[in-house]
């Protein structure tokens, strides 16, 4: 009798520390969500010929119309670069850049780089 004595104590007890645990956690309040902000938009390019970021970028300054829009980000693997279009760009402004650099024959490829980042579920 005195084991289910204590054992009804400490389940009331539990209980007890459950409720208070729940009622400090603090309520989260619903945040609007903000306007959208143009972001930057990513082009992969891969010139015919080994080449290094200066060679790049002066190749680029050379053939585009408004080279300043365009900033290097980073190497690639296997000789590709990874170029910044500077925002606000439309879908025509990047599509015209492309097509741009694309006719310059001087580009193995070049492709919108439709990864943002690594997306993990929450």
């Amino acid at each position: 009798m005195h084991t289910l004595t204590l054992v009804r104590v400490l389940v009331a007890f539990g209980a007890a520390a459950l409720l208070l645990s729940c009622a400090a956690v603090p309520t989260v309040q619903a945040q609007q969500a903000e306007p959208a902000t143009p972001s930057a938009v990513r082009v992969i390019v891969k010139l015919h010929a080994p080449a290094d970021e200066p060679t790049v970028m002066r190749l680029i300054g050379q053939k585009l119309p408004q080279p300043e829009r365009v900033s290097y980000l980073r190497a690639m693997s296997g000789d590709a670069h990874v170029l910044s279009v500077a925002a606000p760009a439309t879908e025509d402004d990047v599509s015209e850049l492309i097509t741009d650099l694309r006719a310059t024959k001087l580009f193995e490829y070049v492709e919108l780089d439709r990864m943002k980042g690594i997306r993990s579920n929450p």
